[in-house]
């Protein structure tokens, strides 16, 4: 095996095992932490623009069963369940579908998600009570429980979980120490800056490439959202939950193609 192809062989192994090490490090802090897992869903179901979709995905079927209370009530109910959905009554909720999503994904024994509707049903009973009676009766009907997750229905990640977690913390401290061994294994100054700008193009390209696969992942999420309701509240999931990852590609980025143009500089400097 020849130098240069050697030198690649050794920049796209640190390049790897770095990457493992970094996607480990935001799987851990973002998804595996439950403090921060189940902040960051709660907010996303009480962000307005999602609060806005659920209540015009609720008034379009409410519309649906009932055409002409539809028309004349529609903007008044549209108004009122944004309301309800960002009031204090729907905290419990939100933080009881956010831990119970959090332990479904990563309990050995998942249970069902329950929230306790009677709280709700109570107060949007009275509000419909005269312009839709029939509707207010069959809400006074509704069981106080909802199962809104059943057990076992969120795929498992525990076994994952725990690989990613113990190999990605490995596979970063590996990377750091391969990179230092080959930088300083490389006697002469241009073997080098020639690993330096080989793993600058290591860093650059692989940062690139998960920064756009993190884009188009999203887009086929959320194309696959059966309600203008479910395509909302899959963005702002995608777009809450990756943002440090991809911060962190679009960084790297600049990183990659920084060491790659410095080295290539020192470089033309040493021949010259």
């Amino acid at each position: 095996m020849n130098s240069t192809l050697l030198i690649w062989v050794k920049t796209i192994i640190v390049g790897l095992l770095l990457w493992i090490g970094f996607f480990s490090v935001w799987f851990t802090n973002d998804i595996y932490n439950k403090d921060n897992f189940t902040q960051t869903l709660t907010s996303v179901l009480k962000d307005e623009e999602v609060r806005q979709a659920v209540a015009d995905q609720m008034v379009a079927n409410f519309s649906d069963k009932f055409p002409i209370l539809g028309k004349v009530l529609g903007p008044t109910l549209n108004k009122t369940f944004v309301g309800v959905l960002g009031s204090d009554l729907f905290d419990k909720v939100y933080s009881k579908l956010a831990s119970g999503t959090y332990d479904q994904l990563t309990s050995t024994r998942p249970k069902a998600v329950v929230i306790n509707v009677g709280d709700a049903t109570n107060f949007l009973s009275p509000l419909l009570e005269k312009a839709a009676p029939e509707l207010s009766q069959k809400l006074s009907e509704l069981p106080s429980e909802v199962v809104i997750i059943k057990a076992g229905q969120i795929p498992n990640i525990a076994a994952a979980a725990s690989f990613i977690t113990t190999f990605g913390r490995g596979a970063l401290v590996l990377g750091i120490v391969l990179l230092a061994y080959f930088f300083f294994q490389a006697k002469s100054f241009v073997l080098r800056k020639e690993f330096s700008q080989k793993l600058g193009i290591v860093i650059a390209v692989s940062s690139a490439t998960v920064y756009l696969t993190l884009g188009a992942a999203k887009t086929y999420a959320i194309s696959q959202a059966n309600t203008p309701a479910g395509e909302t509240i899959i963005k702002k999931l995608y777009e809450v939950f990756t943002v440090d990852l991809a911060n962190f590609a679009a960084l790297f980025v600049v990183v990659g193609i920084g060491v790659l143009v410095i080295s290539s500089i020192i470089k033309q400097k040493a021949k010259a």
